[in-house]
């Protein structure tokens, strides 16, 4: 039989949708192997080659049904996972289209650039941002971040780049690769060189703390300290507003453990991404970074908010001729959505 033929034959069984159903959710409720934990060799080809067959034979009738199939593929096999996902460079979803448009590959590092074009209003503008929304789906483990590079504004079109690496330093073989993301931020508001009111002067010497789950860590510098998840913040006080700025507020100052902690909180900062960077400045202008921040959330009855503690190295004696300034940023408008593309990474024009 020659080769056109059969392929129409494997792709033209259909799978009864009660059968498929079943499927995905026995295939789903099983948990993901934990890599510390050995496992024969055997159970996961054979679990990967029965994951592979039911692809060939089934992928044109599962477009509803080929994300669970996918995501547990790509738990024990990456590779097979991203050979069998059909490559798709462009999607569209909430009246805001996505489109891949070219990549390039040097050494252990790819860029991509993609498109969001806003089809139906303005919800796309010269600071739109994926809001640390985004998935990449590759045979390797890599870390990635993404930046706006340009807006069209006749055509209502961002671009946007999209930087990976891959974790072992290896070469990027030019592998198929999906990006998806469900969240798109733009009309972001700035506030620079904002003064917090805050008086450095009485701050209490050792301000009441308790311990939180950090959820983010940020330095200016190559210094971080040796913590786990867990971090001494201090309790928050009553929400003191800061002139000009929008969506945070100034909620703690004090010494703990013979360091100054400033703390802001952020409500909805899901939605809007709100965050700042403080410093101290002193009478001279000279600005004094802090040595980092953490970050972490708390909920009371279903209403989350975020914050962020700043920590700087300074005595009280050193405070006096200081204040405390900030640039603050926020964004208006939030879009929700389901955009994914697949595409091989290889260089283009």
């Amino acid at each position: 039989m020659s080769e056109n033929p059969l392929k129409a034959c494997v792709t033209s069984i259909q799978m009864p949708a009660e059968a498929k159903r079943r499927m995905v959710e026995t295939l789903t409720a099983q948990p993901a192997p934990k890599k510390h934990v050995f496992a024969p060799r055997w159970k996961i080809r054979a679990g990967a080659l029965l994951l592979a067959l039911f692809f060939c034979c089934s992928v044109p009738v599962l477009a509803a049904s080929i994300d669970p199939l996918y995501q547990l593929m790509y738990r024990f096999s990456p590779g097979t996972a991203q050979f069998f996902r059909p490559v798709a460079k462009s999607a569209v979803s909430n009246g805001i289209k996505m489109t891949v448009l070219s990549s390039y590959i040097h050494g252990d590092t790819a860029e991509f650039y993609l498109s969001m074009q806003d089809l139906e209003g303005n919800r796309i503008d010269a600071t739109t941002d994926l809001n640390d929304s985004y998935s990449i789906y590759t045979p390797f483990d890599c870390s990635s971040y993404s930046e706006i590079v340009s807006y069209d504004e006749p055509t209502k079109t961002a671009t946007l780049r999209v930087t990976i690496s891959q974790a072992n330093g290896n070469a990027i073989q030019g592998d198929k690769i999906t990006f998806s993301t469900k969240e798109i931020i733009s009309q972001e508001s700035e506030s620079i060189d904002v003064e917090v009111p805050l008086a450095l002067s009485n701050l209490p010497m050792d301000a009441a703390t308790s311990p939180v789950y950090v959820t983010g860590v940020g330095s200016s510098s190559a210094f971080l300290p040796d913590f786990s998840d867990s971090f001494d913040a201090l309790v928050p006080g009553e929400p003191q507003i800061i002139p000009s700025v929008e969506n945070m507020t100034l909620t703690g100052a004090g010494f703990a453990d013979g360091k100054l902690h400033i703390q802001m909180a952020a409500e909805n900062m899901l939605q809007t991404n709100s965050h700042a960077f403080l410093w101290l400045e002193t009478a001279d202008g000279t600005k004094v970074s802090c040595d980092y921040s953490v970050s972490f959330f708390e909920e009371t009855a279903g209403q989350r908010t975020d914050y962020t503690e700043y920590i700087f190295s300074v005595s009280p004696e050193e405070l006096s001729s200081c204040r405390v300034v900030g640039d603050f940023f926020s964004y208006g408008i939030f879009t929700e959505g389901d955009w994914s593309v697949t595409f091989p990474l290889e260089n283009t024009e």
